[in-house]
């Protein structure tokens, strides 16, 4: 099946200031399409609800942040470019 269009969110890496801080991931790839973000008790979000806050995010592909540059641009980019090197029209943003 070919979509239209493809959205794919990858989430980056703690820095090692933020784990040094003692900051938490808030934010993880629970499969290939779903993201969940789980919000801190310091945000907005969870004061307003007052229990824990959860919300998961469905995308073409989501990539957690294991994920390696090459492994990104294969699983996105690289089918869209050979379309584009082959005369197709393409748009990647």
């Amino acid at each position: 099946q070919s979509d239209n269009m493809s959205v794919y969110a990858r989430i980056r890496p703690m820095l090692q200031r933020e784990e040094d801080a003692g900051y938490k991931q808030c934010i993880a790839a629970i499969d290939d399409v779903t993201v969940r973000a789980v919000f801190p008790k310091s945000s907005l979000k969870f004061k307003n609800n007052k229990e824990e806050s959860i919300a998961d995010f469905t995308y073409s592909r989501a990539f957690g942040p294991e994920t390696g540059q090459f492994l990104f641009f294969e699983e996105t980019i690289m089918k869209t470019m050979q379309y584009f090197i082959d005369g197709q029209n393409s748009l990647v943003f």
